[in-house]
């Protein structure tokens, strides 16, 4: 499948699966003549036929029954992907503010600060010079919100870090 395109071989398995065009067409939301090009294009790009054209539909051909196995394959390690890429977006962040120290510090001890088994992600952050990062924090009722604001020297706060923790299990 040397320079076969992705979206070819999802195009593909949409026509091979609604047995048409059409079927493609309403799933994909790509017009039918455009699928059709696709499909043909595909074909010459592999040198195989993968589709029996009549007018009640397309049917799968030999190497079509083949390649289609080869892409449920695939679109199973892309959902896996998907899958895995949602889980990063799952866990809360815990957004640390600091200078270039501090973020070496981190990046030094990253693995004492999180264990591969605590339920948040941490986000290092810049913070611009002359920030005083000596904090005030505001009690709020809702537990377990807890914001930390760091104050300018002019006495302007600013929102440095959201940490909200999740209880222990």
């Amino acid at each position: 499948m040397l320079g076969a395109d992705w979206n070819d071989l999802d195009l593909f398995f949409h026509v091979a699966t609604q047995g048409g065009l059409t079927g493609a067409a309403i799933a994909t939301g790509v017009s039918a003549p455009t699928i059709g090009r696709r499909m043909l294009g595909l074909e010459r790009q592999l040198g195989r036929t993968l589709f029996i054209r009549s007018p009640q539909g397309y049917r799968l051909a030999h190497d079509g029954a083949v390649l289609l196995d080869h892409v449920r394959v695939m679109r199973r390690a892309a959902d896996s992907i998907v899958e895995w890429q949602r889980g990063a977006f799952a866990l809360p962040i815990v957004s640390i503010a600091g200078d270039a120290w501090i973020a070496g510090f981190l990046a030094d001890h990253a693995q004492a600060i999180r264990g591969q088994d605590d339920a948040f992600r941490i986000c290092c952050k810049s913070a611009h010079t002359g920030l005083d990062l000596t904090f005030a924090r505001r009690m709020w009722r809702s537990w377990p919100s807890d914001p930390i604001t760091a104050t300018s020297p002019s006495g302007r706060a600013s929102r440095c870090a959201t940490a909200s923790m999740a209880p222990s299990r």
